[in-house]
């Protein structure tokens, strides 16, 4: 009734603004009315089954009662449940077993549905095989696992189907993309009940032996460069998939973490009516199509192990399985992804320290962490709120991490400072700092807290973070990002005029580009023709002289060179806009066509000008960081000087150090630039292609494409050789050396799609890799992943 009140007051207050306005007839107003009831009901159906299992307690109750709300909106809504139920099953791991339960309830009273959504869901499937894509993969196939444990389809078929899966890998055993049919059907296996198992059993055995077969032939090598710590082998997902599932072949198949919905039962044949579940994809189509797979490693055991833990390996397996596909899914909430975290169903002591080594492990995965460092910083912070024991694991955690560092890989240890800093900015600096205040601290300790510090400087002030750490801990908390003082460059005449005409308001740009070609006693250019033609009268040669110089002051005796010049302009500029990053961007703004107009036309000449650039900035804000990289990232963005330039100079330059944290930002920012534009170049050239544009558009593209090609083959050589070079002329320090070992293998396989032909010849291709025999191991290492 109030709806109905509420309607009538909407439409008189429509009338009464527009009295004009024709009035609905009852046809029409009947059709509103039931368009909104519609669009009610879909969202009611849509909310009880996206909601169906919330509630840890009396699922069974739950599902009966989900199948008396929906039973009859089969008709008219029938293929709408179809599409929730499997986006539901797409995208929500742990609840797998209660939609399958739901199903078999369903197809006792509609199987004809029930076929349906069978059809819709290997429809699916194969679509999602075809492209490779991994966690939709796993999901489908371990929901029609489910559905077999529940009855609804014959665990046979479904056991054929994960054959058919493994199958396509056979022709394929040296291919890239081996390992993605195998891990798909084998992951399906934990969530087999009981039951189903002894009724399949000889086909399960198959399974197993066709995966053993297949790792027979595996080659692993790859694994020893993606492993946090150097000296531990790690077992990677699918080897200790394959350990697990020959363990609970022997122990009749027992999982204390799979919800298995009780009162179902599987059968051989399935529920009558059902479609046939075939794969229907062959290996030439899929090697074809899909991505290339690369198995993760296992988590590593920090607060665990095998031998204390009194979880069982396909347990944890599994508990892993959840957490990561948990993760992924709900990686853009971090407030829900930690309630669904905490929901797993897994009852056992170790549950939330095994959750914190899995976090751990995927902040520190290599070549680079799925999310972003922060991102699991975040998600531990949102689990220990909800679950206050877990704070002291995180910490137990970090300092398990610390007593191991010299062990660590580069990489990880990078990401481990930027991970502190997170926390200590997020919980009040508040932190056991023991074993950096020890006397024996190693030096890599000292070397990671000076990493952490560097990183938390960027998260706090500089002032503030000084007085609120430990005085232990100060000395190795970095300078005041402050910029350069006593430069040379400040002392020469020039610098003071320029810095009149380089301003943050009211620049111009006209008249400081003439009075840097006056410099360069560049005579065409400094203006000398627009004050003719201003004038009405021709002035004299000697008063056009002094108009000049009375602008301009006296020019220098001998011409400055263009390299002398661009450091000039571009220390007046880092001088005029050093305040905060808004500042220099207002002056790059207002004079960055200073910087395009000096650069000379010959190619050599340009590669010398942008050096001279690249060094200023360096030296100008050598004890900043951040502002260094922030600065860079600018002149790159405006093309004022190219990313191969920014990285040989970060490399060759004398003021920072090989180990330098802000050395390898610049280097990765400038790597990463450079394959945007290749990336961009790539997008640009599948649209025109699909919008069938004109050749001359095509062939544009075309060029573009290949010109940022290369240019990112000449910037990863020019990397390599620098890193090669440095790597020689350190020949009596073993520390350093060992350092640039393993930036070769950091830049090599976190790039390896976009270089793998130049990691391929490296031998031919990079100078003195040859004559190394521990800079060719590590390409020939690169090769196998």
């Amino acid at each position: 009734e109030q709806l109905k009140v509420f309607e009538t007051t909407l439409r008189d207050m429509s009338r009464a603004a527009n009295p004009n306005k024709p009035k609905k007839t009852q046809i029409e107003i009947e059709a509103d009315v039931a368009a909104k009831k519609q669009e009610a009901d879909r969202e009611r159906i849509k909310r009880c089954i996206i909601t169906l299992g919330d509630e840890n307690k009396k699922v069974v109750s739950q599902i009966r009662g989900a199948v008396q709300l929906l039973q009859d909106d089969v008709e008219l809504h029938g293929e709408l449940m179809s599409t929730v139920l499997i986006d539901c099953a797409k995208c929500l791991p742990i609840k797998l077993g209660i939609y399958a339960a739901w199903c078999a309830k369903m197809a006792e009273k509609h199987p004809k549905w029930a076929a349906n959504m069978v059809s819709c869901a290997m429809e699916e499937l194969r679509a999602r095989v075809q492209d490779g894509s991994v966690a939709s993969t796993q999901l489908l196939l371990r929901f029609i696992v489910f559905l077999a444990n529940t009855g609804v389809l014959g665990v046979v078929a479904v056991l054929d189907l994960l054959l058919q899966v493994i199958s396509v890998c056979q022709s394929m055993q040296l291919s890239r993309r081996g390992d993605f049919p195998v891990f798909m059907a084998l992951a399906s296996l934990p969530f087999l009940s009981p039951e189903a198992y002894r009724q399949g059993r000889e086909k399960v055995d198959s399974l197993i032996a066709a995966a053993c077969k297949h790792a027979a032939n595996r080659e692993a090598a790859w694994k020893s460069t993606l492993r946090i710590f150097k000296s531990k082998d790690s077992f990677d997902r699918l080897e200790e998939l394959l350990r697990s599932v020959k363990q609970l072949s022997k122990q009749g198949w027992s999982l204390q973490v799979v919800l298995h919905v009780p009162g179902f039962q599987p059968s051989a044949l399935g529920i009558n009516g059902m479609p046939e579940i075939p794969l229907g994809i062959a290996a030439e189509d899929f090697q074809e199509s899909c991505a290339r797979f690369q198995v993760p490693l296992m988590s590593v055991s920090l607060l665990t192990s095998e031998s204390s833990s009194g979880m069982a390996l396909a347990d944890r397996w599994v508990l892993e399985d959840y957490l990561l596909l948990v993760v992924e899914m709900f990686a853009q909430d971090i407030e829900e992804c930690s309630k669904q975290i905490l929901r797993i169903p897994v009852l056992h002591y170790d549950f939330e320290a095994i959750t914190v080594e899995i976090l751990f492990s995927q902040l520190l995965r290599l070549p680079t962490p799925v999310r972003l460092p922060l991102f699991y910083c975040r998600v531990l912070e949102a689990c220990a709120e909800k679950q206050s024991t877990m704070r002291k694991l995180i910490q137990e955690a970090f300092q398990s991490l610390f007593c191991k560092l010299s062990d660590m890989d580069e990489d990880c240890i990078d990401v481990l400072a930027e991970a502190f800093a997170c926390h200590l900015a997020g919980n009040g600096y508040q932190a056991d700092w023991s074993i950096f205040v020890a006397e024996d601290a190693n030096v890599q300790v000292l070397r990671f807290a000076q990493r952490a510090l560097e990183r938390l400087q960027r998260l706090s002030e500089h002032q503030n973070m000084m007085a609120r750490l430990p005085q232990a801990m100060r000395i190795h908390a970095p300078p005041e990002p402050l910029p350069a003082s006593g430069l040379q460059v400040v002392s020469k005449p020039q610098f003071g005029r320029l810095i009149n005409l380089v301003r943050l308001k009211d620049s111009n740009a006209e008249k400081v580009l003439r009075y840097c070609k006056w410099l360069m006693h560049a005579e065409e250019a400094v203006g000398v023709q627009e004050l003719k033609d201003e004038q009405e009268d021709e002035p004299h040669p000697k008063r056009q002289k002094i108009e000049i110089e009375e602008e301009f002051g006296e020019r220098p005796s001998q011409p400055m060179g263009f390299e002398e010049v661009a450091d000039l302009v571009v220390s007046v500029m880092l001088q005029q806009g050093h305040k905060t990053p808004t500042h220099m961007a207002k002056i790059l703004d207002g004079h960055d066509q200073v910087l395009h107009k000096l650069k000379p036309s010959k190619e050599e000449d340009a590669s010398s000008y942008e050096k001279a650039v690249a060094r200023s900035v360096l030296e100008f804000w050598k004890a900043a960081g951040q502002r260094l990289e922030i600065t860079f990232d600018s002149l790159i963005q405006r093309k004022v000087i190219s990313p191969q330039v920014v990285a040989e100079t970060a490399l060759c330059h004398g003021s920072l150090k090989a180990d330098a944290m802000p050395l390898w930002n610049v280097v990765g920012n400038a790597a990463r630039k450079s394959l945007e534009r290749s990336q961009a170049a790539h997008a640009d050239l599948a649209i025109a292609k699909k919008l069938q544009k004109e050749d001359v558009l095509l062939q544009k593209c075309q060029a573009e494409l290949e010109c940022a090609i290369q240019a990112n083959a000449r910037l990863f050589l020019s990397i390599f050789t620098s890193l090669v070079n440095a790597y020689e002329d350190a020949e009596r320090d073993a520390a350093l050396r060992n350092i640039l070992l393993c930036r070769i293998v950091s830049v090599g396989r976190k790039y390896l799609a976009e270089i793998r032909p130049l990691i391929k010849d490296a031998e031919s291709r990079i100078p003195h890799v040859g004559r190394n025999p521990d800079i060719a191991a590590v390409f020939k290492l690169l090769n196998t992943l």
